[in-house]
């Protein structure tokens, strides 16, 4: 755990959106650190979260088991990006 972490996850979750529903990019969001402070103020956020370590996202998967997250396995360089 990086000192001051948790100082930096609250502050940057508070100045996400809030809005229902509101989708989300976590770009090398690893085992999700962030991702709990940001679901104790926005639950309904649709997360979706890359990274190139399988064993990282079977921890976040395990996690948030309960939110709506989209887990992707790779690089975000070789992803193709849509807009919705």
């Amino acid at each position: 755990e990086i000192f001051s972490a948790k100082e930096f996850y609250d502050f940057t979750a508070k100045h996400l959106p809030m809005e229902k529903n509101v989708k989300i990019l976590d770009l090398g969001c690893g085992t999700g650190l962030e991702l709990g402070f940001y679901f104790e103020l926005n639950q309904s956020a649709i997360i979706t979260c890359i990274d190139m370590a399988a064993k990282m996202l079977a921890k976040l998967k395990e996690k948030f088991k309960d939110k709506n997250i989209e887990i992707i396995q790779g690089s975000y360089f070789d992803i193709s990006f849509k807009k919705n």
